[in-house]
């Protein structure tokens, strides 16, 4: 049982897959021949052996297990709700084919009653797809499960808070960017299907449980609409509110709340944004401090470098002319804070270098603040090639260099000459892809990119291999 349990955290190729047959083999066949009941297979061990299987891909295999557990004339135990997930999960996770797991998913319905386990598996699955028809699927099934209980639908379960959180996930994940004005929306008629269901009777529902709040916020951030950070902090603080009154941690905010609600503040430029992502970062530091005083658990309660990316990347976005500086004092906080504690949550990433990067990149202020946005910019560039042990450059590196080179640069010849220089790095280096090469177009005249890549543009631009080997 061990053997195999192992093997099926680790499971991921055909040898693995072999190994756990092998083991599984031995047990049945000791407890076949020498009638050992301790090595008889259980339900458990079949239902890991085809996880094993359906992780691997290797879902004829896996099919082939569950069939003979339907055979009621083997002597095997029968399949159970896991088994069939397991399958389902296995389709929907390697070979990506959702019809298959959908298949599957009737076939359990057909043969067993199933749980909330299986329609949430199922949701899951259509979550992750990125089918634009998933939103509409996962609705449907939804809307099944509402009418648990009729007398058309005897054996389908009623709702939980998972399942709303999937179904909106599904909708936020996978709706059209043509659509997305629709998908906020969309969610908040959700949460009024889950007050209703309170309302009938459905104590599994939580309508302000943190996954659902979340949620709710991170639709907003993805709205691209202009102000929708004011609702997106109502949220937010709602939920503070809430949680300060009835300390269930169910409720409590984390570090995803703040950085959803910093996020809503994305596609609105201007300096007043920028600095209420900067408030939003203090709350969050002075409530994890709380937090962390009163004993609480709250490791997701970190403002750590997710949260800082995504303040500096509100920063590098509005038209605030000391945005530069702006971010380099939010990166000198979160480098201190890592040298501080050595704990790697507060380690400075490549995110958080591009981020300043771009904010100085795309200043436009008067000639002293362009100027030291091009000292901090290209200083910062060198730190990066020459100091740092853990971060190095990669192709967006580059293409912001060469940006910020285009727009902070009015001497046409030193331009020219630190041009070439990042642009002979990033190929000897492999990250020259679309965004450096339209960067270089941006940062300098079509006559010098031709100089640079030894060819004309009218010919079309071949890029060697070399030059691209290390774009991700």
């Amino acid at each position: 049982m061990e053997a195999i349990s192992f093997l099926s955290n680790i499971s991921g190729d055909s040898d693995l897959c072999q190994q756990a047959q092998v083991v599984f083999d031995g047990m049945y066949e000791t407890w076949f021949e020498d009638d050992d009941e301790d090595m008889e297979p259980t339900l458990e061990i079949y239902n890991l052996l085809i996880s094993i299987y359906a992780n691997c891909g290797d879902l004829k295999s896996a099919e082939g297990i569950l069939a003979k557990m339907e055979d009621e004339g083997n002597e095997i135990p029968s399949a159970d709700t896991n088994t069939y997930i397991a399958i389902m999960e296995g389709y929907g996770t390697n070979g990506k084919n959702l019809g298959k797991a959908k298949e599957i998913f009737d076939r359990l319905r057909n043969e067993k009653e199933p749980s909330i386990e299986a329609f949430n598996s199922m949701l899951s699955l259509w979550k992750k797809s990125g089918d634009w028809n998933a939103p509409q699927k996962a609705e449907d099934l939804l809307s099944e499960m509402i009418g648990a209980g009729d007398d058309n639908e005897p054996l389908v379960p009623s709702p939980n808070t998972e399942t709303f959180c999937l179904v909106m996930e599904c909708i936020s994940r996978n709706t059209p960017k043509s659509k997305s004005y629709k998908v906020v929306s969309k969610i908040e008629e959700l949460v009024a299907s889950m007050e209703e269901q309170i309302e009938y009777g459905n104590d599994s529902i939580n309508p302000m449980h943190r996954d659902i709040m979340n949620t709710r916020i991170k639709a907003l951030s993805l709205s691209k609409k202009k102000g929708v950070g004011f609702d997106a902090v109502g949220l937010l603080f709602g939920m503070i509110k809430r949680y300060r009154e009835s300390n269930d941690e169910i409720e409590r905010p984390n570090a995803a709340s703040f950085i959803n609600a910093i996020n809503a503040r994305k596609y609105d430029r201007s300096d007043e944004s920028a600095e209420r992502a900067s408030e939003l970062l203090g709350v969050l530091e002075d409530f994890y401090r709380v937090e962390v005083e009163a004993g609480d658990e709250c490791d997701d309660l970190k403002p750590d470098v997710r949260v800082y990316n995504a303040v500096m990347g509100i920063w590098s976005r509005s038209k605030a002319s000391n945005k530069g500086k702006e971010t380099k004092v939010l990166f000198d906080k979160l480098q201190s804070l890592y040298e501080e504690t050595s704990d790697s949550d507060y380690s400075p990433n490549l995110r958080s270098y591009n981020n300043l990067m771009s904010a100085c990149a795309f200043t436009k202020g008067s000639e002293e603040e362009c100027k030291g946005s091009l000292n901090l910019m290209m200083g910062t560039f060198k730190m990066m090639r020459e100091k740092s042990a853990s971060v190095q450059p990669n192709h967006v590196t580059f293409g912001m260099v060469l940006k910020g080179c285009g727009n902070l640069m009015p001497d046409i010849e030193k331009r020219k000459t630190v041009i070439e220089k990042v642009f002979r790095h990033s190929c000897k280096e492999g990250q020259v892809s679309d965004f450096v090469i339209n960067s270089l177009f941006e940062a300098t005249s079509t006559a010098f990119v031709e100089k640079l890549l030894g060819s004309g543009v009218e010919d079309g631009i071949q890029i060697p291999a070399e030059w691209s080997r290390n774009v991700d």
